[in-house]
């Protein structure tokens, strides 16, 4: 009799614990991008969360088997994604979507805690979390380029394609991230509080070869960092990633709704390119009361090697045809891709010529095929400067 009682008393106290957790936990589950328009609304530049007072004091999951959130409807520059759940609850981000990447732009965001799995943040505008932070990736590894699964950090500050950007990463609270790739481009994340990164890796977005040089750039700003940062346990690592447009290959007005949705990134850090393009370094410096997490180094010799700039054309354009826009632009990128496939199978050609020729390319060859395509009226010395920067 005494065992059954207390049987009872144990279930009756894990029954009350699951009424209770359920009652303090909401749960948004995003499977499609019409979903979004159920749980948030648009008030002038803000998304927010609709009943907001529904979720105060809860802690709240959010399933990602959407792309994006906001989703492609709202010009990411210039949108700000707000979630406000209280300052003793805990927000989390998980992906399924799939292989694909899940996007969380411009997220203001108060929580006790803000946990993401395989989410990429990214941030046009400020973006600040004010709570702690806790980033991961799934994978055996830190993503390399974020149109993969992966756990992600993408800040943009500065103009590109006819856009401006301002943004910004702010953490009230500590910060927490494994298996995480940090793409960067004019700003760095603030941490006021201790980051703890490991397995991770990061990466300058760079736009052509005349920009490898990374002296002292800070990519995370913190009262402190773990111990072991810099050690090779951790296996931090830093690179550069080449941000490129399909107007940078030719005459086009394909644009997306955020300022890098028409471009493409590649991981010019990858040994398949005679080892890299770039030798980068981590270090820890004082910065102002605080401390930084900086990248110093530059190109290697293989960034000089034509060869490996033409391959790295070639992949390039590979990357910007797998691109996808809304159908309302479906005629104008028809026409760009149709005009992408004729200079990668050009460019293609002229490596093949080179690679017969000892690895020296046709200069003229190459200045035509680059007017050719970008329609553009060059002087003498717009030619002299193409063969000189060789921007890619």
């Amino acid at each position: 009799m005494k065992k059954n009682a207390s049987s009872k008393i144990l279930l009756s106290l894990g029954v009350a614990t699951l009424l209770y957790s359920g009652a303090f936990a909401q749960e948004i589950n995003l499977a499609q991008s019409s979903d979004i328009g159920k749980y948030f609304e648009e008030n002038g530049k803000d998304i927010n969360l609709k009943n907001p007072d529904k979720y105060k004091g809860q802690d709240l999951g959010i399933t990602m088997g959407v792309w994006d959130l906001p989703n492609d409807d709202y010009d990411n520059a210039d949108y700000r994604l707000n979630i406000d759940i209280g300052k003793d609850n805990t927000l989390s981000f998980k992906h399924n979507n799939g292989e694909h990447p899940a996007y969380v732009t411009n997220l203001n965001a108060t929580a006790k805690e803000v946990k993401t799995t395989d989410i990429v943040l990214q941030a046009f505008a400020p973006s600040v979390i004010n709570g702690d932070l806790t980033m991961t990736g799934s994978g055996r590894e830190a993503i390399t380029e974020d149109e993969k699964k992966g756990s992600g950090i993408i800040l943009y500050n500065g103009a590109v394609e006819g856009k401006s950007a301002n943004g910004s990463l702010t953490i009230n609270g500590n910060f927490t991230a494994d298996k995480t790739l940090f793409a960067t481009y004019g700003n760095f994340v603030k941490v006021n509080g201790t980051a703890n990164l490991t397995n991770s890796n990061f990466g300058l977005m760079k736009r052509s070869y005349t920009d490898l040089e990374a002296n002292n750039v800070v990519m995370v700003q913190a009262k402190d960092f773990n111990k072991d940062i810099l050690e090779e346990k951790s296996n931090n690592n830093a690179g550069a990633l080449l941000l490129k447009f399909a107007s940078d290959y030719i005459s086009t007005n394909v644009q997306g709704k955020d300022p890098l949705e028409a471009g493409t990134v590649l991981d010019i850090t990858d040994d398949k390119y005679s080892g890299g393009l770039v030798d980068y370094k981590l270090s820890v410096q004082n910065c102002g009361g605080n401390k930084c997490l900086v990248v110093n180094g530059g190109a290697t010799a293989a960034a000089k090697d034509k060869l490996v700039q033409l391959q790295v054309d070639i992949d390039t354009i590979d990357k910007l045809l797998k691109n996808e826009f809304d159908s309302d632009q479906d005629e104008e990128w028809a026409k760009a891709k149709e005009a992408l496939e004729k200079q990668k199978t050009e460019l293609e050609q002229l490596k093949q010529e080179a690679e017969k020729n000892g690895g020296k390319i046709d200069d003229e060859k190459y200045i035509d095929l680059v007017n050719k395509n970008l329609n553009l009226n060059l002087s003498a010395n717009d030619k002299v400067s193409i063969l000189v920067l060789r921007s890619i």
